[in-house]
């Protein structure tokens, strides 16, 4: 979230995936962020407004391109869905980015196998279908038998 005028407004930073709360590094993606906006003046670079109405822009502060800095940190993804509609030294940018903080095993590349967050979300979305199914009592005998 940033105020504007005196009005809060939740940003998306563009062309970015930072981890979910409940994945590993998601904590540590948000206090990274916290830390680079917070008392300062934050210039927005408008890219789209998302399915949810939120801002998604490019955020800048002291010259300092906030996506950018957390994909050096390795705090977050390139948005392979989304970086495609970006300017290409952009692009080129942050995937040089992505790449010098996993050959460096900097944060979430730290990890054996990371989960980019558009992937844990989709698993997120398909696990109660899969638990209904398989959480009712002779679900899996009667699947097993109609299989058979």
């Amino acid at each position: 979230m940033l105020i504007l005028g005196k009005q809060q407004i939740r940003v998306r930073i563009a062309f970015v995936d930072a981890p979910e709360k409940g994945q590993a590094f998601g904590q540590r993606a948000k206090q990274a962020v916290s830390e680079l906006v917070f008392g300062k003046d934050v210039k927005l670079r408008p890219h789209a407004i998302d399915r949810y109405g939120h801002l998604v822009a490019r955020v800048i502060i002291d010259n300092q391109d906030a996506g950018l800095e957390l994909l050096k940190q390795g705090l977050c993804w390139v948005y392979e869905k989304y970086i495609g509609e970006a300017p290409p030294e952009i692009q080129t940018s942050y995937w040089a980015a992505q790449a010098a903080a996993q050959s460096g095993k900097v944060g979430l590349w730290q990890d054996t196998v990371p989960v980019p967050p558009w992937e844990w979300r989709k698993e997120i979305r398909e696990r109660p279908q899969r638990q209904s199914v398989t959480s009712l009592p002779g679900a899996a005998d009667a699947a097993r038998n109609s299989f058979s």
